[in-house]
């Protein structure tokens, strides 16, 4: 099922230990596909790249994708991109993974455990993928804020999954001792954590949210530019949240998980992510012929979520038949106030 080469040189050599690990890997989620009662993968081209930004741009013209993979950059809040799956189909049954070979190798017992986790994420969202495409729900692109924000629902809930699955994988190749002498297993947590780095870069997001609304009350850009920008803050925010709280949340569905955003400094945006955080833990894309109906109900009322936080940092919006309008409240009226 799993092809692998290198970018850009395709004769390169690979780390034997690294293509047999993918190998594994690609055998294990070609049994979780058959398992969750899809149709069986007809391949999956693993491309390893030194460099990952040119690699997944020239894709943009065979990805089966409407995202802009021709302007497609690693940077992200809280980090950069280390790997990117793109459909090449409707049903996502010939997918490619494309890896940044500076994160993927086996110079060290860390970077090999950090490289698994790294491939299982990407495997992860073939499976979503190929769930998706089968039971899950078609989102039309639109600039409505309900739509939207079910997009940045998805998006979130999709970079939860992948880690939070990942570790599951990560967890059966070996444990970990620590400094105290216990033994725990493989986990993200234990390789390389980050959930401070994204819970921090949230945080950082949150304050730049707020601070491009100021700006277009002052005048320095327009209604739509503030729209926008506001859409892609919020999704770059949430994917960070995302990221730290598949991180810190228990392997198991049963166990206690606290939202990571339980401080001051996040105002409605605790209430927005506490609401998605427990709405992702409720899915699982290993049951694929229930994973659309869960996702819908996880859509709609994420959507309600985001909306509801977007409402209190002072976007107002009103639909007249077809057409948006957006009102932006005085500071004093939203969070953070400085009025009494």
């Amino acid at each position: 099922m799993v092809t692998i080469r290198t970018h850009p040189d395709p004769l390169a050599c690979l780390e034997p230990e690294l293509e047999r690990v993918i190998t594994v890997l690609g055998s294990t989620f070609e049994a979780l596909v058959e398992a969750a009662g899809l149709e069986p993968l007809i391949a999956v081209d693993v491309v390893i790249s030194s460099d990952f930004d040119s690699a997944v741009r020239s894709y943009a013209d065979t990805a089966a994708t409407d995202e802009a993979l021709g302007r497609f950059h690693s940077n992200r809040l809280g980090g950069v991109v280390r790997g990117k799956t793109l459909p090449r189909d409707a049903g996502y049954r010939n997918p490619v993974v494309i890896l940044d070979a500076s994160a993927v190798h086996t110079s060290t017992q860390e970077a090999f455990a950090e490289s698994i986790s790294i491939v299982a994420h990407e495997f992860v969202h073939v499976l979503v993928g190929q769930a998706r495409a089968r039971f899950g729900t078609t989102l039309e692109r639109s600039g409505l804020p309900r739509v939207a924000a079910q997009w940045i629902t998805r998006y979130a809930l999709d970079e939860y999954l992948a880690d939070v699955i990942a570790d599951r994988v990560l967890s059966q190749f070996g444990t970990v001792t620590t400094s105290e002498g216990e033994t725990l297993p493989l986990s993200s947590r234990t390789v390389a954590p980050y959930s401070e780095i994204f819970v921090d870069a949230a945080s950082s997001g949150l304050d730049a949210l707020i601070d491009t609304i100021h700006s277009y009350r002052l005048g320095h850009l327009d209604i739509d530019e503030l729209w926008a920008s506001a859409q892609t803050t919020t999704s770059d925010i949430l994917i960070a949240l995302a990221h730290a709280q598949a991180e810190l949340d228990p392997l198991t569905s049963d166990g206690d998980a606290h939202p990571v955003t339980g401080t001051a400094r996040f105002g409605p945006l605790h209430t927005c992510w506490a609401e998605l955080h427990k709405l992702f833990r409720s899915v699982s894309p290993l049951a694929a012929a229930e994973f659309g109906e869960t996702e819908k109900e996880i859509l709609s009322s994420g959507s309600e979520s985001i909306v509801e936080f977007w409402n209190q940092i002072g976007l107002i919006f009103t639909l007249f038949a077809d057409t948006l309008h957006i009102a932006v409240a005085h500071p004093h009226r939203t969070w953070p106030s400085s009025g009494p």
